[in-house]
């Protein structure tokens, strides 16, 4: 591995201003956007092995640039902090060699701390042992690793694939970073009024669980009547965020032109098909059984259901796409509650629903804006984000 490949990588190693000129971190000062998951997402200095997960062009790399900036901007030395995109290697030796030229360069003095970001590493094999093999001969003492990934099964896969070598932080070492919630939405477009509306109780995830339980029990919270003054806007931002999904490439189109460009949906899309290419799918059982999922977004359905009116011959093969599709956090799907067991349903009919409003295969198939769907009127569990998220439920009053 030439070291001049890897400064390439690294041109801060020469000036720390040159962080600047990073294409993501111009493009995020272009966008003026200063709200949403780059700013709720961060790495504590520990000897840690974090895993970023996420869909793909959601802004990963705009994170670790952002990250870089701000541990050189804290008077981080430049040579230790190493960040290489993994586009052409083919297996953990690679990994191993090129990890192991920049910390025999970068040896540092008095007890620094290095950071290592290795930005879609899933697309190397077996990543995992080439890690493994660095700490367990002490390599990565003093190291702080962040891997990323958008073939999100492989990087948790590979990332439990390496018990007792991760570090134990305070901190969780599992990132997963989604498209823009619709009030990181709203503070994104409109500050004034994302800083109106998130007081008071609307300020926490759990004060607006809070409320919505409340208005379940037929109460109003002074801070949701306080938000009824300002629907007209908000209404507005609903109708932009459900065409734009939250996706900062869409965000942006919709913010300047109102509109969503056809090349946008198109870069989402391809970038959607590559990760069905990688994972072995077919492309087109892939869209059938999205198609399905829009024909049957909020009902109860079977996997054997799902199928009908597809080539799929199946139930096991619905069931294997759905989970790649979740994997992709392209899709969620929901367990009934058993609240006599306190547990999900397996066996029962499972409600399955885009995650993103406009996921790439639900464009492809739904030419239409999506609309919010019904509230539904039974418990219903979910597996959370991405497969192996602990399970969540919830229970209607």
């Amino acid at each position: 591995m030439s070291m001049l490949r890897l400064f390439k990588h690294n041109p801060w190693w020469t000036d720390a201003a040159l962080i600047q000129d990073a294409p993501e971190i111009l493009a995020w000062v272009k966008s003026g956007f200063r709200r949403g998951p780059l700013e709720e997402i961060s790495f504590e200095p520990d000897d840690a092995v974090y895993s970023l997960r996420g869909p793909r062009q959601v802004g990963k790399t705009t994170l670790l640039k952002l990250e870089i900036k701000r541990l050189l901007e804290a008077g981080v030395p430049a040579k230790n902090v190493f960040y290489y995109s993994f586009d052409l290697e083919s297996g953990p030796r690679d990994v191993a060699d090129i990890m192991d030229e920049y910390l025999e360069w970068s040896e540092p003095a008095d007890e620094e701390r290095r950071f290592l970001f290795l930005d879609e590493i899933s697309n190397v094999f077996h990543w995992q042992r080439a890690i493994k093999s660095l700490k367990d001969t002490g390599r990565l003492r003093r190291c702080t690793v962040v891997t990323t990934g958008s073939h999100s099964v492989d990087l948790r896969r590979a990332a439990e694939l390496l018990p007792g070598r991760r570090g134990t932080p305070s901190d969780n070492l599992d990132k997963i970073m989604l498209p823009m919630s619709f009030a990181q939405y709203v503070s994104a477009v409109d500050e004034d009024l994302g800083s109106a509306v998130r007081k008071g109780l609307l300020a926490t995830h759990r004060g607006r669980l809070s409320a919505v339980r409340d208005l379940a029990r037929g109460r109003i919270a002074e801070e949701v009547k306080r938000a009824y003054t300002m629907q007209a806007k908000l209404d507005r931002c609903l109708d932009g965020y459900m065409l734009s999904g939250g996706l900062p490439l869409a965000v942006l189109d919709f913010a300047a032109r109102k509109t969503i460009a056809p090349k946008t949906y198109k870069t989402y899309m391809d970038a959607a098909e590559s990760v069905v290419k990688v994972a072995g799918k077919s492309k087109s059982k892939t869209y059938q059984i999205a198609a399905s999922i829009g024909a049957s977004s909020g009902s109860p359905v079977s996997w054997s259901s799902l199928i009908g009116g597809t080539d799929i011959g199946s139930h096991h093969t619905a069931e294997e796409y759905v989970g790649m599709l979740d994997d992709m956090f392209v899709v969620s799907f929901l367990y009934r509650y058993d609240s006599a067991a306190n547990r999900p349903k397996f066996g029962a009919n499972k409600k399955s629903t885009f995650a993103i409003p406009c996921s790439p295969t639900r464009c492809a198939q739904r030419p239409s804006p999506p609309t919010p769907s019904s509230r539904a009127s039974e418990p219903w569990t979910t597996p959370g984000p991405g497969a192996g998220s602990q399970s969540r439920s919830w229970q209607t009053t």
